[in-house]
């Protein structure tokens, strides 16, 4: 609508605002915000509007992110002493052994290096080239891929309504809010002599109504 008196109050994110013209006063207002309806010429449309908030748990419309994925972050130890005795072919057939490229030859030095250790994805191929070589189980091994303890790579891909980080941080939010919950509720359950205690209705969440009204 070119109706001066409708505009966006309100963005998700200041990348939203910019891409949608907010920041640009000599854009019209028509192009400013998030379009839901286009009306013809003459014509008038009469609506209510309710917002509703909700969580993923109980329908998916309110869900922000679209992918998120996590992997364990390696750990590739390689042991220079037994990559010295290598020929030069082994050590061109050992870096060339990871479809993924992990290692490299330096050309002059003949040393093998971990060039890309986030693109190892636990195939085991260098592992069972390098097994293939020795000569008695008691020879030391060429490579050792381990995962780091404690320690993983997570992504996350959001539909648009809210950053990566907003979403993750929220969530570790509540994710601590819950935890100190459960720490108080323990420790009243210990002082009550054992006996089950009750939760305000604050603290049960949001109720799950199929996600409609």
């Amino acid at each position: 609508t070119q109706n001066e008196s409708v505009e966006a109050v309100q963005y998700s994110s200041q990348e939203e605002e910019y891409a949608l013209g907010e920041t640009d006063k000599n854009l019209p207002k028509a192009s400013r915000g998030i379009t839901i309806v286009k009306l013809g010429p003459g014509q008038s449309i009469r609506c209510k509007c309710i917002a509703l908030k909700g969580i993923s748990k109980i329908h998916a419309k309110w869900c922000p992110v679209s992918v998120a994925t996590f992997a364990y972050d390696p750990k590739i130890e390689l042991n220079d002493s037994a990559i010295d005795e290598l020929t030069d072919k082994q050590r061109v057939d050992f870096v060339n052994s990871c479809p993924t490229k992990v290692f490299a030859l330096e050309e002059r030095s003949g040393k093998i290096t971990v060039a890309n250790k986030s693109k190892c994805m636990f195939c085991d191929e260098c592992v069972k080239l390098s097994e293939s070589w020795r000569t008695s189980v008691e020879d030391d091994p060429i490579v050792a891929i381990n995962t780091e303890a404690n320690k993983f790579i997570f992504s996350v891909e959001t539909t648009g309504s809210l950053k990566p980080d907003e979403v993750v941080f929220s969530a570790l939010k509540v994710l601590q809010e819950k935890l100190l919950l459960l720490g108080r509720k323990v420790d009243e359950i210990e002082n009550n002599g054992g006996h089950e205690v009750e939760l305000r209705p604050s603290q049960v969440g949001f109720k799950d109504n199929g996600g409609f009204i």
